[in-house]
């Protein structure tokens, strides 16, 4: 406590808000890449559709 008594006030306040932007960056970053671990890389994409299904059920009743 006693070099904070020696610092220049602004400076201190500069000191704090960049340590306080520093947390908050690695913060954002960490979560992105948390958020992103976790995402699947490729989604499942319908391309058959219920009455191509029912169709393809009904052609060996007919």
């Amino acid at each position: 406590m006693h070099t904070l008594k020696q610092m220049d006030p602004k400076l201190y306040a500069e000191v704090i808000r960049k340590q306080a932007q520093v947390w908050d960056d690695l913060i954002a970053a960490f979560t992105d890449t948390w958020d992103r671990l976790f995402q699947p890389l490729w989604t499942a994409e319908n391309r058959v559709s219920v009455d191509d299904v029912l169709a393809d059920l009904a052609y060996g009743r007919d």
